[in-house]
């Protein structure tokens, strides 16, 4: 009897590893958590938000989030990507400036390689 849950726990401690790893190793691989930009014009604006927040540049960011509606206004933005500009944009508008910093380099890092 003790052997037989003995048995059942190496069972349930193998099933746990084979499904429990690759689900950790997807939600912590690294995998991007920002949308690709389709535009050169939306790829600059990921520098200039960057930018923006790093600096703590309310002009700048003024004119970033100015720049989003132009290019929303002539297709060069999807609408995933201007819903990732506009969370950080509000983030920075709220003086969370430091969230908006890293949240803006994450959004640029997760640019490189695609």
């Amino acid at each position: 009897m003790n052997s037989t849950k003995v048995s059942q726990w190496k069972i349930i401690t193998i099933v746990i590893s084979l499904v429990g790893i690759p689900v950790g190793l997807l939600l912590f691989s690294g995998c991007p958590s920002y949308p690709e930009v389709t535009s050169p014009e939306s790829l600059q604006l990921t520098k200039k938000l960057y930018g923006a927040c790093n600096t703590k540049n309310e002009k700048l960011l003024a004119e970033t989030k100015a720049d989003l509606t132009k290019l929303l206004a002539e297709q060069k933005v999807t609408k995933n990507e201007a819903d990732a500009f506009q969370g950080i944009i509000a983030l920075a508008e709220a003086h969370r400036w430091d969230k908006a910093t890293q949240e803006a380099f994450q959004f640029a890092k997760d640019q490189v390689g695609r």
